[in-house]
């Protein structure tokens, strides 16, 4: 049935993104090709099934790839967007964990 399959798409989101978030931290920019295509797997099904509960974690986990590659402005950008998202899906605690991580990015020295 349809609800079958979109449930299964969206069971893979947290799998693309965990997949992702390893791929950074174990193999770093020699995956970089895989964690992109993780990335925007993950984006695809929550645009197809409609779970944007996982859209802040999508942001995260950007920013987290963005500050691997030294794009600072896209990480600070990717982290505004997931502590936005964070708060208007009630995650409080979480968005404030992210707004300290964006204060910590802006005075950190060069």
């Amino acid at each position: 049935s349809d609800f079958a399959r979109r449930g299964m798409r969206m069971h893979e989101i947290p799998a693309q993104l965990v997949f992702a978030r390893i791929m950074m931290r174990t193999n770093a920019l020699a995956a970089r090709d895989e964690i992109t295509v993780a990335l925007e797997r993950a984006e695809v099904l929550i645009h197809q099934t409609g779970a944007r509960v996982f859209s802040p974690r999508l942001h995260a986990e950007r920013a987290a790839f963005a500050w691997l590659l030294g794009d600072e402005a896209g990480r600070t950008r990717e982290l505004r967007e997931a502590e936005r998202l964070f708060r208007e899906i009630g995650a409080p605690l979480r968005a404030d964990a992210i707004a300290r991580e964006i204060d910590n990015a802006i005075v950190a020295p060069e």
